[in-house]
């Protein structure tokens, strides 16, 4: 069914891809007997996004089998100019202990800001077998695709209309917003680097080692319980990691022997006059 298949799709749209597939003849239908036969039959966006399915709790036996990722609009704070800008809440969250792995503050939702805050967490806890995100677009880029390949983790989608399968981060997003965000708004923080400090310090007492109901112990304990039972984690070197999150882009030579990128213009050998080289780059260091 048309409006099964994608809820927000209109009834205008459903009658003319009905007539593009020859399914009724032009100017057959009209949009107010279409309206009203899919209400009759419960077709509405409002019936078709209620999430009806049963969700079970389910974690993995072990570490960094799988983490959750998410990006979540947290307040507003003035940046160095003065200015106030909107910042986000970027983290991700290991589904066996409820660890957060990495979680800070950005003024941009941005791919390199998803980078940085990925990149802190596997240097500090070493790299997932798989990732749980959403299907934004910071997290469908062929960008963050590659660097997770490169980092041996399968990314892993919520369905649409189903998020809830990412429950931890989500809870622990909400929890952001009902215990730290309200504190934030109370003592106006001046910047984003006091944000952050104070963040991580409410995230020290109010997280990690704060008893967990679900599991009967805190976070970091469930951590150390993992470890030692055996799980290893797997490190990366510096300039393996280096290596992992540098970006690419192509650039064609001009008559000049020059190239242009990032608004600089860099030289390069002569011989290679009108042809495309390829760009590697490092985005945290531009």
């Amino acid at each position: 069914m048309l409006k099964e298949e994608l809820p927000t799709r209109s009834d205008l749209k459903i009658i003319i891809m009905l007539e593009l597939a020859r399914k009724t003849e032009k100017g057959f239908l009209k949009l107010r007997t279409v309206n009203r036969l899919l209400k009759h039959y419960g077709y509405t966006l409002e019936n078709l996004t209620k999430n009806n399915r049963v969700y079970f709790k389910h974690e993995k036996i072990s570490i960094n089998k799988i983490w959750q990722s998410d990006i979540m609009e947290a307040c507003y704070i003035k940046d160095s100019d003065g200015n106030g800008r909107m910042v986000y809440l970027i983290g991700f969250i290991y589904d066996h202990s409820r660890r957060i792995l990495h979680c800070q503050f950005y003024f941009e939702s941005t791919l390199t800001r998803l980078e940085d805050c990925l990149q802190k967490a596997v240097i500090k806890f070493g790299a997932p077998d798989s990732i749980y995100v959403d299907n934004d677009k910071v997290y469908i880029s062929e960008q963050f695709k590659i660097i997770c390949a490169k980092l041996g983790i399968t990314l892993k989608y919520a369905t649409a209309y189903h998020a809830a399968i990412k429950g931890k981060i989500q809870v622990f997003c909400k929890f952001v917003q009902s215990s730290f965000l309200p504190e934030v708004r109370k003592n106006k923080v001046s910047n984003i680097i006091q944000l952050n400090d104070l963040f991580q310090a409410w995230l020290k007492y109010e997280c990690h080692e704060k008893l967990h109901s679900s599991i009967n112990m805190t976070s970091i304990e469930r951590w150390k319980k993992s470890i030692s039972d055996g799980t290893k984690l797997r490190y990366f070197s510096s300039i393996q990691l280096d290596e992992i999150f540098m970006h690419c882009c192509e650039r064609t030579v001009t008559k000049y022997g020059v190239i242009s990128f990032e608004g600089n213009t860099y030289e390069v050998d002569g011989a290679l006059v009108g042809k495309k080289i390829e760009v590697h780059y490092n985005p945290f260091h531009l």
